[in-house]
């Protein structure tokens, strides 16, 4: 083995310069990959990783507010038993249909595979300022009907 001292210097390197030399260091890893994992780990990771529903929040949200009481919103989740049970009992006396509104806008309904809905981040602001102006409004609408009948009746 030769020492670098013992090797020719080109001529146009200084008398004075000494050669240095970098220790060899591995390539570092990628950041989201782990050093090590164990057998099988990935596919865990996969099954526990999921991107949200294909069902949109939006598209359930119109459904539960303007078909609710026909359980559009339940059949649209895959949720057939229910839906059915929901139609049935014609929205569960109307009970049924004010929890579905509330479960899809509080982000809390879920698909038939219980993922979330896709889009709730990006709409919910919409849907809540929509929804309560549709409820203010329809207050104001029905206490209009009842001062016009109680002035047609005088």
């Amino acid at each position: 083995m030769t020492n670098s001292n013992d090797r020719a210097r080109p001529p146009e390197v200084p008398a004075d310069q000494q050669e240095q030399f970098l220790p060899m260091v591995p390539p570092a890893a990628p950041a989201e990959a782990p050093a090590y994992a164990p057998v099988g780990a990935h596919q865990t990771a996969r099954v526990h990783q999921t991107n949200g529903s294909e069902k949109s929040f939006v598209v359930t949200w119109l459904f539960a507010w303007l078909l609710g009481g026909c359980a559009v919103d339940r059949f649209y989740l895959g949720k057939v038993g229910t839906g059915i049970l929901k139609l049935v009992t014609l929205s569960g006396f109307g009970i049924w249909y004010l929890v579905d509104l509330i479960l899809v806008l509080s982000n809390s309904q879920t698909d038939k595979s219980g993922n979330k809905l896709a889009g709730f981040d990006a709409n919910k602001s919409v849907a809540w300022i929509v929804t309560g102006a549709a409820i203010v409004l329809s207050g104001f609408g029905s206490v209009a009907s009842g001062m016009a009948s109680l002035i047609t009746l005088n």
